[in-house]
């Protein structure tokens, strides 16, 4: 007890002690902390700080974002590209901007800064204090400047005014990894060469050039290169980035069909196109693909079987082949490219600017006009815009002529046919407002895969391309109905005539996406009829109907309101056919119609008759003549032919009461004005001239076409109507006056008036049709023929046989029908002369009355011809 209060001072000391100590670490932690803030801020009170301005976009995985200055300064090298960040509480960055009105979020990278009185540090942050001033120098450089070899903006920009610069305007699509795209102007300026061919962005924030278009009614998404702009009065610097300003005045030249490369891209989309693709190579990176990987992928040349050649070559039925470029050191249209600039980081345009420069340098020019397309595989790393995201996936120039791939994505094939498809003028397929939306064809989704998928492209997209224009049709529901075969696209070459692959009514685009051979790996609505909307074809297209058997779709149309029927579907083995109906609301359903079958090899139909109600003229054994109506015509009756004359109906090539059919209704104006108009099936032919018939599907409102008194009518106007019937009486001379109209017994092949043969010969459908139903003619006119019966389909089996025979000769070459046809021309005279002499008794009579004459002529010459006997004088 004593002790403890010698221990509570121990104790106390103690403590003392250790404060003491902790005092003095403190002041020694102090004193170091003091010296190293010294030597780190030994160069932070600086009188200069030089740096060029940028503005920051950062996104977070949350999806947040900021935007904040960063500073570019000077680098041992002398580069202005060591990153800060910079600290501007006390404002004054921000305030002498606002001050000067300066704009550096879309004039990034522009403006170069000096700073006094600011604290640098070695994070790297320039931070900003009460005392600190700024100056702003704007690095505008001059055009000419700007033409050079792609310097960086702290090195190569001087400050100027604003200038005057003149480019070629282009539109080019970006598409993204996370399958966003934009679009954007580009222009491309005069490079080294002295070609337009240095690219630069376009910033129009005062939307002076966006304005003059659209004044101009300009569409440059599908006149891509096609105009020269000039511009005054704009920014022009090294990014290379042309900003307009207020001020900014713009004239637009129409290079038109100028020659060149300036002229517009898109051309034909058939024949042969060539493509020139540069591997790129930079200081740090180089693509992952080799390149006879890269031709392999485009153009199958170590065996790959679906390629951007193959896959184009199927789609267009071998109609556009792109063809790998040759010579200028490309192998298997391949060419190696190594620049010295580095890629990682680097803005795509600014690099493609270097890349052009290097190809100038190789080759003497940038060789765009030596190939119809130039594609740029580069390596991953380089960014979409200063400072942007390298997820960009490709691009390419609308109807024009380059596009660009980053890295891997040059090997996937729905990327190569979707970049090359904006080359050719197509924009993007969407579908529940979704960009890329229509999976159906490949302006859709890319896949990401080499070899995948294995389709086309969507009706809008078919209809543009034009390979199927000659099985596609154009419809107008106010004019009537419109019933047809609507048959698969991928069966293009073994549609018969009289059916189509593709049809449009209004906006809507409408075509059979089966799902089977070259579209085997459509992604979406497959095995169904497609309806896309393009309202122009400077827009994208929207799927809005894919329809089954018995599905409709309804749209605005005329101020009133159109319908799409599918009345049946048929997956056959063969050729795959939806029955289709086109028509307006108001009129009800129209798939009750018979569609007469179009004529095809193996026997199809007779796409040629008259309606119910067509009016001839007969004339009776007493000679009455009477008009009665095409269902009352009856074996034997005398009807009005071309001649002027009447001709017994010795046969009907089709007949077929009570039947609904579709006619082309066409009314005319003339001298002899018909009272009715004339109904006849599209195949069906009428006489232009005496000697020329022609099939009724090929007349235009003004063609002209004979009356059956030998006047002209003039053709007024055509509608598709639903009639009774069908009816095609056969004369002796192939003639028949319908509703006073000049009119064929026989239909046309293929829309066309003649035959095509050997040495480019032709032989019209009147003459050869008459020429295969000669027999049955000449039968007629030894026995009676009142009565005749008929297929299921309505023909006639005399007409039955020579249909199949004919439609079989038609699938024949050109030299072989040309000698089946003088074989049998051959064995015709001698019927053709016995045929004329049984159906036409007074040219018979004149004929034997002409020989009798000659002959006793000839007999009375040779009486008065015979010499006189001579005398015979006998000698004795």
């Amino acid at each position: 007890t004593r002790s403890l209060p010698y221990l509570h001072s121990y104790y106390r000391m103690l403590l003392k002690t250790i404060v003491v100590l902790l005092s003095a670490v403190l002041l020694m932690l102090s004193v170091v902390a003091g010296a190293e803030k010294e030597a780190y801020t030994r160069d932070l009170q600086t009188t200069t700080f030089e740096c060029i301005l940028f503005e920051v976009a950062t996104e977070f995985e949350d999806h947040a974002s900021t935007f904040e200055h960063s500073c570019e300064a000077k680098d041992p090298d002398g580069d202005y590209d060591i990153m800060y960040s910079i600290d501007d509480n006390n404002a004054v960055i921000a305030d002498k901007l606002g001050e000067a009105g300066l704009d550096v979020l879309h004039n990034s990278g522009r403006y170069k800064i000096t700073l006094t009185n600011v604290i640098v540090n070695l994070e790297p942050v320039v931070s900003t204090t009460p005392e600190s001033t700024v100056t702003i120098e704007d690095l505008t450089p001059d055009l000419d400047v700007g033409v050079g070899g792609g310097k960086d903006v702290g090195q190569a920009a001087t400050t100027t005014t604003p200038t005057i610069f003149e480019c070629i305007l282009f539109e080019v699509a970006t598409e993204f990894e996370d399958h966003t795209s934009i679009f954007e102007h580009i222009c491309e300026g005069k490079g080294p060469d002295g070609d337009y061919d240095k690219m630069y962005s376009i910033d129009d924030n005062n939307d002076i050039i966006a304005l003059k278009l659209e004044e101009g009614g300009l569409d440059i998404i599908h006149n891509s290169g096609r105009y020269k702009i000039t511009l005054t009065n704009v920014i022009v610097d090294l990014r290379p980035v042309v900003s307009t300003t207020p001020d900014s005045v713009i004239s637009i030249e129409d290079l038109g069909v100028k020659e060149g490369r300036d002229r517009r891209r898109l051309g034909k989309k058939v024949g042969d196109r060539s493509i020139a693709i540069f591997r790129v190579t930079g200081s740090d990176a180089s693509p992952s693909y080799s390149a006879s990987d890269i031709s392999n992928a485009f153009f199958g040349t170590s065996g790959d079987p679906n390629n951007l050649k193959s896959r184009y070559a199927a789609c267009s039925m071998d109609q556009l082949i792109f063809n790998p470029g040759t010579g200028n050191g490309f192998t298997n249209g391949v060419a190696e490219l190594t620049v010295s600039a580095k890629t990682q980081g680097v803005n795509v345009h600014d690099l493609l600017n270097k890349v052009t420069d290097a190809v100038i340098a190789r080759f003497g020019s940038s060789l765009k006009n030596s190939y119809d397309h130039i594609v740029y595989a580069l390596p991953r790393g380089t960014t979409f815009g200063d400072g942007g995201s390298d997820s960009w996936l490709a691009f390419a120039y609308m109807n024009s002529y380059l596009s660009a791939y980053n890295d891997n994505n040059i090997m996937y094939i729905s990327n190569q046919v979707h970049e090359t498809g904006h080359n050719l003028g197509l924009m993007h397929s969407s579908h529940g407002g979704v960009t890329y939306g229509d999976q159906s064809g490949t302006m859709g989704y890319g896949y990401g895969k080499m070899d995948f998928p294995k389709m086309c492209f969507n009706a809008a997209k078919s209809w543009q391309l034009g390979w199927y224009a000659d099985k596609a049709k154009e419809v107008f529901p106010e004019d009537g109905y419109f019933t047809a075969f609507l048959d698969a696209f991928v069966d293009y070459n073994s549609v018969s005539s009289g059916e189509y692959v593709l049809l449009k009514a209004g906006n809507m685009f409408i075509i059979y996406n089966r799902g089977k051979g070259i579209n085997s790996e459509t992604q979406e609505f497959a095995d169904t009829v497609t309806v896309t909307e393009m309202k122009r074809e400077s827009d994208y297209s929207e799927s809005v109907a894919a329809l089954a058997s018995g599905g409709t779709f309804t749209f605005p149309y005329a101020g009133a309101t159109a319908v799409i029927e599918i009345c049946s579907m048929e997956i056959s083995g063969g050729v795959d056919k939806a029955k289709i109906s086109i028509y307006m609301q108001s009129s009800g359903s129209a798939c009750n119609v018979r569609l007469a079958p179009a004529p095809s090899p193996g026997g199809g139909g007779f796409n040629a008759c008259f309606s119910d109600s067509g009016l001839v003229s007969v004339k009776d054994r007493r000679g009455t003549v009477s008009s009665i109506e095409m269902k009352a015509l009856t074996l034997g009756d005398h009807v009005l032919a071309g001649n002027g004359r009447y001709e017994k109906v010795y046969s009907f090539g089709h007949y077929e009461p009570g039947v609904t059919v579709e006619y082309l209704e066409i009314a005319f104006t003339g001298h002899s004005t018909p009272t009715k108009p004339l109904e006849v099936t599209d195949s069906h032919m009428v006489f232009v001239s005496n000697d020329r018939a022609v099939p009724a599907s090929s007349f235009l409102v003004g063609d002209r076409v004979l009356s059956g008194t030998g006047d002209t009518l003039v053709v007024q106007s055509i509608r598709r109507v639903l009639r009774k019937g069908l009816y095609a009486p056969f004369t002796s001379s192939g003639t028949v006056v319908v509703n006073g109209v000049l009119s064929s017994c026989y239909m046309a092949f293929e829309g066309s008036a003649s035959m095509p043969l050997a040495a480019g010969m032709e032989l019209s459908y009147q003459f050869s049709c008459h020429l295969f139903f000669a027999p049955h003619r000449l039968w007629c006119s030894v026995a009676a023929c009142d009565s005749q019966t008929y297929t299921s389909k309505g023909l006639s089996y005399w007409t039955d046989v020579p249909l199949k025979i004919s439609l079989w000769l038609h699938d024949q070459s050109n030299v072989v029908k040309t000698v089946l046809i003088a074989v049998y021309l051959l064995m015709y005279v001698p019927l053709g002369l016995f045929e004329l002499l049984t159906w036409n008794a007074s040219f018979a009579m004149k004929l034997l009355v002409a020989g009798i004459i000659a002959a006793l002529t000839r007999r009375i010459a040779c009486r008065k011809t015979v010499p006189a006997r001579p005398l015979r004088l006998k000698v004795a």
